[in-house]
């Protein structure tokens, strides 16, 4: 009989450890580790979980100004009718076009003080090496425009550009920088 108690009371110890354990598997992490009540467990938790979510939408917002989507040139796309040219140009893709040798020329092409002489000459070209026109008129152009020109840039973040202003791109660098109508239509013609 005295074992039959015995065993009676290690059932019932067992069960109550079997219980506790069970109790401490659904405690939460913070609970379990910090020994806190549910409450602030539960208000830890949520704390948590309102910072993870503030540093996410944190890190999507510098993403996303890097992008340049906050810039006030960026323009969201519209929708309809694509137009393709093959010879106008933005500034953000001067030095990376597929050809090894082509020409840059970066005037007011969309202002009606636009230098017509240039435009008329430019038509005239008909060497082998491509000429791309970049329209200063142009807001996402525009970063680019200065009084004070840089000829020895070789990516677009160095680009400061007078216009007009004609630009010889070899293998993705800047091997001729040109200044003025009679200047370019010199170098075009030569």
């Amino acid at each position: 009989m005295a074992n039959r108690e015995q065993k009676r009371k290690m059932e019932k110890k067992n069960k109550e450890k079997n219980i506790k354990k069970e109790e401490q598997k659904k405690k939460s992490f913070v609970e379990r580790k910090f020994g806190l009540n549910e409450e602030m467990a539960s208000f830890i938790n949520t704390l948590l979980v309102v910072f993870i979510g503030f540093i996410i939408v944190l890190l999507l917002t510098l993403i996303m100004g890097n992008l340049g989507v906050f810039d006030s040139g960026y323009t969201k796309p519209v929708r309809g009718e694509t137009e393709i040219s093959y010879e106008e140009i933005l500034v953000g893709s001067v030095f990376n076009k597929n050809e090894s040798t082509y020409y840059v020329v970066f005037d007011n092409f969309g202002d009606s003080s636009y230098d017509i002489y240039l435009s008329q000459k430019l038509n005239e070209y008909s060497k082998d090496i491509p000429i791309y026109k970049v329209d200063m008129t142009k807001e996402i152009n525009a970063k680019q425009k200065s009084d004070i020109s840089n000829p020895s840039a070789n990516n677009v973040k160095e680009l400061k550009i007078k216009v007009p202003t004609l630009i010889k791109i070899v293998n993705g660098t800047n091997s001729l920088y040109i200044e003025g109508t009679e200047n370019i239509i010199n170098e075009l013609f030569k």
